[in-house]
């Protein structure tokens, strides 16, 4: 739809691509480069329910410039959400608001729409990131176990609702007659608790729901390099989340350098001190030839 060249020399696209008949929106910023050669992904995944804007392009550029400016950055907008701040308005990718589970298919057909369109991609070469709601897509991304995937970084994100704290949560928010603060407890509060709890579904058809949204209880799927990044003071998504996650897979015994959690003792949602030195290796490894 869109190939714009920026005065720094990158390009970027705007595409359009149909996930189960709907028609979706994502954006992508080439390097520059010399003819023929082809650079390595990175595929960033929003958080918040507000959708992408075009200048999360940019988003890696703060603490990685080196390894975003030799890489394609692939930004997809969920179903529906929309890009905004592109040239041609916001677009609204169709659908309805779905989980991390159809999320991931949201990520992976613009990733295989980009290998199929352009050719200076090499998608064998792919980083995922994702932050907050990111974080969980990214970790729905690991259980598709993706050869194209070299490595998975789950910043703050949600990775299961059957945590005790959430628990907790969920049943004070019975108490309370209303949903829970944390917006990823909120949409699984009036997706499955609150109906449960009204009689308005089965335990099966509420457990359902909330399994996809807890990529950890499917933790032995996830076959790619994973780090997880999370504050221990996280108000928007408990940090009781990584914390499952982690102890799945220390049963399962694994460990560095294929899996990593990082505690940020007293963080909030989004403080994560120093995780970009604990990124940046990874990172460069997955993106290298």
């Amino acid at each position: 739809m869109l190939d714009r060249p920026n005065a720094d020399g990158t390009r970027t696209l705007v595409l359009s691509h149909r996930v189960a008949g709907e028609l979706h929106y994502g954006a992508v910023r080439l390097p520059s480069l010399a003819p023929g050669a082809q650079a390595p992904v990175i595929l960033v995944l929003h958080g918040g329910k507000d959708g992408a804007k075009l200048d999360a392009l940019d988003k890696m550029d703060r603490d990685y410039a080196d390894l975003a400016a030799t890489a394609v950055i692939v930004l997809p907008a969920y179903r529906g959400e929309a890009i905004a701040g592109t040239p041609l308005g916001d677009l609204l990718s169709e659908g309805d608001f779905g989980s991390p589970e159809d999320h991931a298919d949201d990520a992976l057909s613009l990733l295989n729409v980009v290998e199929a369109l352009v050719p200076e991609v090499d998608t064998a070469r792919t980083a995922v990131y994702g932050t907050s709601r990111g974080g969980g897509v990214a970790l729905a991304v690991a259980l598709r176990a993706d050869p194209r995937v070299r490595a998975i970084f789950d910043l703050f994100g949600a990775a299961d609702f059957f945590a005790p704290e959430v628990v907790t949560m969920m049943a004070a928010a019975l108490t309370a007659g209303r949903p829970p603060g944390p917006p990823g407890e909120s949409t699984v509060f009036q997706q499955a608790v609150q109906p449960l709890a009204a009689g308005q579904l089965s335990v099966a058809e509420a457990r359902r729901i909330i399994l996809r949204w807890s990529p950890a209880q499917f933790a032995a799927a996830m076959s790619r390099p994973l780090q997880v990044h999370h504050g221990t003071a996280d108000q928007s998504v408990p940090v009781g989340h990584s914390l499952r996650l982690a102890a799945a897979m220390a049963t399962l015994g694994r460990g560095a350098p294929d899996f990593a959690f990082f505690a940020y003792e007293g963080g909030g949602h989004g403080q994560v001190p120093g995780a970009a030195e604990r990124i940046r290796p990874l990172l460069a490894q997955a993106l290298a030839p």
